[in-house]
């Protein structure tokens, strides 16, 4: 029974002397991780626009001209400038492309232009149709497309590289 209470008394001791023992470290900072060899200013250090695009959907049924040769594929999309200035004066070209199978390769299929400069925070709506030659068909009849903004590359942007949108996937052809 001494010893245990020898014990208690010593752990008691050892925990008391622990806990009011008055360490001064020298903090150091957080410092910011690289998860890549990009460094990413994350104040724009210029006034320049920002373009992103999104998809919202294919919003109607895929229907062939055959005469004509393509496919009509009704699509709904918006710009939007997330920049910190104006979009230029002049227009901007918004391009669809076709994802390709195995590859993942761009293929050009429509190009539609936004004729007004695009205000910072502003969007600009579209609904058109993609004409996707009948030609192009693939075998599984499936398609998937993207689009993006400034598909000319004419704008000089804070960040070049969101000018894609998601892809609009396994767009079904008749």
């Amino acid at each position: 029974m001494k010893t245990l209470i020898s014990i208690i008394a010593l752990s008691s001791s050892i925990l008391l002397y622990a806990c009011s023992e008055n360490k001064t470290e020298t903090i150091q900072p957080q410092i910011v991780q690289k998860t890549t060899n990009v460094e990413r200013n994350l104040r724009p250090t210029a006034n320049r626009p920002d373009l992103d695009v999104y998809p919202f959907f294919q919003n109607g049924a895929v229907t062939i001209n055959s005469t004509a040769g393509y496919y009509k594929i009704p699509v709904s999309f918006k710009e939007h400038n997330i920049g910190t200035q104006n979009s230029a004066a002049y227009t901007d070209s918004l391009k669809v492309y076709q994802i390709m199978p195995f590859t993942g390769v761009l293929r050009p299929v429509s190009a539609f232009f936004r004729p007004t400069k695009l205000l910072v925070g502003g969007t600009y709506f579209l609904n058109d149709i993609v004409r996707f030659p009948i030609a192009w068909r693939p075998a599984s009849g499936k398609i998937d497309l993207i689009i993006k903004a400034d598909g000319s590359n004419n704008i000089i942007e804070l960040d070049e590289t969101n000018n894609f949108s998601n892809t609009i996937l396994g767009i079904s052809l008749p």
